[in-house]
């Protein structure tokens, strides 16, 4: 067993009690599997509006039926919080997450091109990138710890390593983009410099092999709070709070959605009820499927409804 699979089980076995004097007691919880058809509801509703699917093309609106994104987004990554306590590998966790990353931007540029919508919605949908960045984090800093305690050069070695992709994937993808606007005359729209499409197709290259904060679903924020969900997994009202805090800066940034981040708030309320036991092995690989399939099934739903059956976007 690797430093985590060891650092996993000595804190599981430091809270395990903690669970069961919170379950002897008469709370009601709920428990991983408990929570799996309720986020297959949520995904399945909150992915309609944004691909022009089933809910944009009956209700003719799909801001307020998308809306509600958010509750299962920040659900998972509570989920992602658990699932690198409860991993018996994080190393696995991640390479697992890494591939679905890299499979569904495939995916996602290939259905979109082969099923064009009028409205010119195409798929970015990218969660499994935004729950490898948070476990990336976690790990990293806790091999830093590690290897800080134990004079472990090595260790200490990992995680600055991971930091370091952390930060150096998102400059470079930066420094691509504003690289790319000195390219090319602004008025006229034409190239100025012959090294545009090179620079272009590194940009390309990199949204779909580098998870980078500039390309995940949520970007800095939804990795900010994976991390913070892992941190605080032992104190439920402090992860409500650090959702609440996140709701807060969006309404901020940008108060005109302010209903997103009410929905987003909502979380809080499974956060709640979560007791902080591990679902069944049987059902592991669910997510990995589910997600990705129900994407580009409301999606390819929606291209049906706007041009076969004339349903107006």
């Amino acid at each position: 067993m690797d430093y985590c699979t060891n650092n996993v089980i000595q804190q599981y076995n430091n809270t395990k009690e903690d669970y069961r004097e919170d379950n002897d007691a008469g709370k009601k919880t709920i428990w991983g599997m408990q929570w799996l058809p309720a986020q297959i509801i949520c995904a399945d509703y909150d992915d309609d509006g944004p691909f022009g699917g089933i809910s944009a093309g009956w209700h003719g609106y799909s801001g307020l039926v998308s809306s509600d994104w958010p509750v299962c987004c920040a659900a998972f990554y509570v989920f992602c919080a658990e699932g690198i306590f409860y991993t018996h590998s994080r190393k696995n966790y991640m390479l697992r997450l890494y591939i679905g990353w890299v499979l569904m931007n495939l995916c996602n540029n290939w259905i979109s091109q082969k099923f064009a919508q009028p409205s010119g919605i195409i798929i970015l949908n990218g969660m499994f990138g935004t729950m490898f960045l948070v476990v990336l984090t976690v790990t990293s800093v806790e091999l830093i710890r590690a290897g800080q305690k134990e004079r472990a050069v090595r260790k200490i070695g990992m995680g600055l390593a991971g930091l370091f992709y952390f930060v150096a994937s998102f400059a470079v993808q930066c420094g691509a983009y504003i690289a790319m606007t000195g390219m090319f005359d602004a008025q006229t729209g034409e190239i100025t410099n012959r090294m545009f499409p090179v620079v272009q197709r590194g940009v390309q290259i990199m949204m779909i092999f580098v998870p980078n904060l500039m390309n995940v679903e949520g970007g800095f924020l939804f990795v900010l709070l994976g991390v913070a969900f892992y941190y605080l997994r032992r104190w439920r009202i402090a992860q409500v709070a650090a959702l609440g805090v996140l709701c807060l800066i969006q309404w901020l940034a940008l108060p005109q959605y302010w209903l997103t981040d009410l929905f987003i708030f909502l979380a809080a309320i499974p956060i709640c009820l979560y007791n902080g036991q591990a679902g069944s092995n049987r059902h592991k690989f669910l997510f990995y499927w589910y997600y990705p399939a129900h994407v580009y099934l409301i999606y390819i739903v929606g291209y049906l409804l706007m041009t076969r059956w004339g349903v107006a976007y």
